[in-house]
């Protein structure tokens, strides 16, 4: 198994790595890891959400290092407007810091979806082909 994901679906990809050892690899492309930074209205939640005040700790890829045992690899465009580059900067330190496996692959331009489609998919792809994964042979009749 393998876990991808953009932006929010990235930081869910990240947190499913980190948590699922069948999980072989995981390519996160403009993802949020340090949702603590992230989400500014947690007093909002907790009245709403008894007990929300420890979800972003909880969810936050930055946090817990610790726990990744497999590769990954993480894409970032510097003009990024939705991710800072700092916090990608950040977890690449703290994954390589605890000695874990992770591939960055920074691009100048491209925002924070065109890179992705761009360059950030067919590098995940090489990514995980330098992983033994293999594409999935074509289903008869998809696409139409």
């Amino acid at each position: 198994l393998y876990a991808c994901g953009h932006s929010s679906a990235a930081t869910v990809a990240l947190n499913r790595a980190r948590g699922d050892t069948r999980i072989q690899a995981c390519c996160a492309y403009a993802p949020q890891t340090d949702v603590e930074k992230w989400w500014n209205n947690v007093e909002v939640m907790e009245k709403i959400v008894p007990g929300f005040r420890t979800f972003p700790a909880r969810k936050s890829p930055l946090r817990h290092v610790a726990e990744f045992n497999c590769p990954v690899y993480l894409f970032h465009a510097d003009d990024d407007s939705a991710v800072p580059l700092a916090d990608m900067q950040a977890f690449v330190q703290a994954m390589q810091a605890a000695g874990k496996k992770i591939t960055f692959e920074r691009v100048p331009t491209g925002d924070h979806y065109k890179s992705m489609i761009d360059q950030g998919i067919p590098g995940g792809i090489k990514f995980m082909q330098s992983l033994g994964a293999k594409p999935m042979p074509p289903v008869a009749g998809a696409g139409k």
